[in-house]
Order: structure tokens, then C-alpha cells, then sequence
């Protein structure tokens, strides 16, 4: 059986649909503006990123390689300072992966964070980033933590799906 729930927020509506134990969610395309990096944030991820971009107080850093990502530890204390609310650290998968990118995040609040788990919305935005150097409407995204895992995203039109297990645990 189907079911389907929306919500509305301030981003654009936001929908789940829940068939056969598969979850997909329907975002709004959030694209993140290019930005010339502070010195600060340079010194505090990755002296030399492919990428660095902006959506609010969250700050995206495209590094040069996998390997790259899981050795940086950002220095959060040194972001905060900087009003930095959340960091989000990715770089394109290395060839015969099962997935095309991959992604870190660290929350700074409370006070000075950790890494966390990836926020819906980051892959409303990675969906759209990743797309456009890919030359294709569906990636694989693979989030390294806290739960490693493979999260199939689909960007069409301005609508980013991605796709997940889904288990009931509260019916009401």
C-alpha cells in the first residue's frame, strides 16, 4: 500500500511517499551560490577546494578526492567564530564505486558540533551540483557518517528525489 504525506515550508513544499518499503522524498531543488572562500574557512577545511559555495550560514567545500574527505576534521571552533552553521564537505567517488560522490557533514550547533548525519535538504542541493558536472539526471550519493550508506538521488526539473528503506514505527 502507498502512503503519502506533504508538508509545507518556507523552502517550497516537501513530500513523502512511502511504497513497498521504499521511501522517496521530494524536495525543491536548493542551489547552493558559488562564493570566494575566507581565508578562515580555507585554514579550517581544505587550502585548496574545487568548489566552495553558500546557501545561508551553511558553507559547501568540494574537495579533490575521497580520500581527502575522510581525512579532513575541520576546525569547528574557528568556523563557529565565523557564524558558520553547518559545513558540508563532498568530492566525486572514485572510479568503480557504486556511487558517484560522496558526503560529510558537521552541524555546529550546538556550540562548536560534530560530524552529524546528512540533512534532507543537503541532497536537495547536492542533487542539482552533482547533476550539472555529470551530465546526468540520477546519482548515487554515499554519506560516510555517523551510518555509511548509498542514497540513490534523482533531480528532475526543479525537484530533487532521493530514495531510502523505509520502516513504520509510529502509526497514529
Amino acid at each position: 500500500a502507498e502512503h503519502s504525506i506533504a508538508f509545507y515550508t518556507h523552502g517550497g513544499p516537501v513530500s513523502a511517499t512511502i511504497e513497498s518499503g521504499i521511501i522517496e522524498v521530494n524536495f525543491p531543488v536548493l542551489p547552493i551560490e558559488p562564493i570566494e572562500p575566507a581565508e578562515e574557512i580555507l585554514q579550517a577545511v581544505d587550502p585548496a577546494p574545487l568548489f566552495t559555495g553558500r546557501r545561508g550560514e551553511d558553507y559547501m567545500v568540494q574537495v579533490s578526492s575521497e580520500s581527502k574527505l575522510k581525512k579532513i576534521y575541520p576546525d569547528l571552533k574557528m568556523l563557529d567564530a565565523l557564524g558558520v552553521h553547518g559545513l558540508i564537505i563532498t568530492s566525486e567517488a572514485p572510479s568503480g564505486k557504486n556511487y558517484d560522490f560522496a558526503v560529510r557533514t558537521f552541524q555546529l550547533t550546538p556550540r562548536y558540533g560534530a560530524e552529524s548525519a546528512v540533512a534532507a535538504w543537503v541532497y536537495a542541493a547536492l542533487g542539482p551540483f552533482w547533476m550539472t558536472r555529470f551530465g546526468k539526471a540520477k546519482v548515487k550519493a554515499f554519506r560516510h557518517a555517523p551510518k555509511s550508506t548509498v542514497i540513490p538521488l534523482e533531480v528532475d526539473g526543479d525537484r530533487v528525489k532521493f530514495f531510502g528503506e523505509a520502516v513504520t514505527i509510529l502509526q497514529g
